[in-house]
């Protein structure tokens, strides 16, 4: 009989989507697009747009520009 998995003996490196995943949570697209929209229309630097009103960073709004 074949064995199936890793063949290491554990099954717990089989089983894709288990475990913690790494970094921080993504910001929602809805938030990214108002940041997208504050900075194009005040005309700022995608560096200075303020974290404390959670639109993520000017990295991740430019990013997820750039994908879209």
């Amino acid at each position: 009989m074949a064995r199936t998995g890793c063949g290491s003996g554990s099954s717990r490196c089989c089983r894709p989507g288990r475990g913690r995943s790494r970094g921080s949570r993504p910001v929602p697209d809805r938030l990214c697009r108002q940041g997208i929209l504050f900075v194009m229309h005040h005309g700022i630097a995608w560096q200075q747009l303020p974290l404390v009103w959670g639109f993520g960073s000017g990295q991740t709004c430019w990013r997820r520009l750039d994908r879209w």
